[in-house]
């Protein structure tokens, strides 16, 4: 009897503990660690898109713009110019001044793609983390599943094989609390967890609406935050993402644990949540990506106005 009553609470035990536990190992600590952030502040200064113009200037750019070139143009730092270009009737002047605006849409471009590259690199990062947190969870549900069919068989032979009644029904109770317990297990959706901080993260910095750290270079966060290239024009596009996020990853609520988790601090993530960040990101990605449809208008906008 006390074998019997052994054998079953090591079942329990195993599969207890290979399922509620935190993953710290070396291909979790690879994974948890930010290799995605640039290795270097690589960004451009805020002074360098400083851009003022005359309202001279400026009422003749928007007489040759559409709004949301003019805006695009504004944000990257290129107005002034831009109105130099076009002003000057000196052709070495005017492609002077055209290549200095071909030099500062390149920055920007190429500022466009290393965001880009960091958050599809994250995105990477987290499912990788979620696809081996999966694999380990189907595993343990394996092992509990052939635990409780073990645990069945095994009270089944032994109530055959006793002949004391009470011993029987305690032999029974045992098995069938030890079969409701590993079958409880098999209920549990989490599994095991990775802890996950953030020393930086582009998500967040959306989330939270601030860009302290520069993680954003300074024109891609002014026109995140600017209503003129969201579809709708009443919100940002910061603003529409934060949005997404909460009503399909959240359910339209999110508590000040969760977003401590997701946005702040970091914390102990599942599958599921990892699959919750890394969507995060790609939907961030897209975002920035699309702004390269704005890159494009302005230039066959700057074509025209020569």
């Amino acid at each position: 009897m006390k074998q019997i009553k052994l054998v079953l609470f090591l079942f329990l035990a195993v599969a207890l503990f290979s399922c509620s536990s935190v993953l710290r190992n070396p291909q979790v600590l690879a994974l948890t660690t930010d290799y995605c952030k640039p290795q270097s502040d690589y960004f451009s200064s805020k002074e360098e898109y400083q851009d003022r113009v005359s309202n001279l200037q400026d009422s003749l750019l928007v007489g040759k713009m559409q709004k949301s070139d003019y805006l695009f143009a504004k944000n990257i730092g290129i107005l002034s110019l831009l109105s130099d270009f076009v002003l000057t009737k000196d052709t070495l002047a005017k492609m002077a001044y055209r290549q200095k605006i071909s030099d500062r849409i390149f920055l920007v471009n190429t500022e466009l793609n290393a965001v880009s590259a960091e958050l599809d690199c994250n995105g990477e990062r987290y499912s990788q983390l979620s696809n081996y947190l999966n694999d380990i969870n189907n595993k343990n549900l394996r092992k509990v599943t052939i635990a409780s069919i073990s645990t069945g068989a095994l009270v089944a032979i032994a109530s055959s094989l006793i002949g004391n009644k009470n011993t029987d029904i305690a032999v029974n109770i045992s098995g069938g609390v030890a079969s409701a317990g590993l079958g409880f297990l098999t209920l549990n959706p989490k599994g095991r967890k990775v802890e996950v901080s953030f020393s930086r993260s582009l998500v967040a910095n959306i989330w939270n609406n601030q860009n302290t750290d520069n993680a954003f270079p300074m024109p891609i966060w002014k026109i995140m935050n600017e209503k003129a290239f969201s579809n709708s024009g009443e919100v940002s596009l910061a603003e529409s993402i934060k949005k997404r996020w909460l009503q399909y990853s959240f359910d339209g609520s999110i508590s000040e644990k969760t977003t401590n988790q997701f946005f702040k601090k970091g914390g102990l993530f599942s599958a599921e949540d990892l699959q919750k960040i890394e969507s995060m990101n790609n939907q961030l990605q897209a975002s920035i990506r699309s702004l390269q449809q704005n890159m494009l208008s302005l230039l066959i906008s700057i074509d025209k106005v020569k």
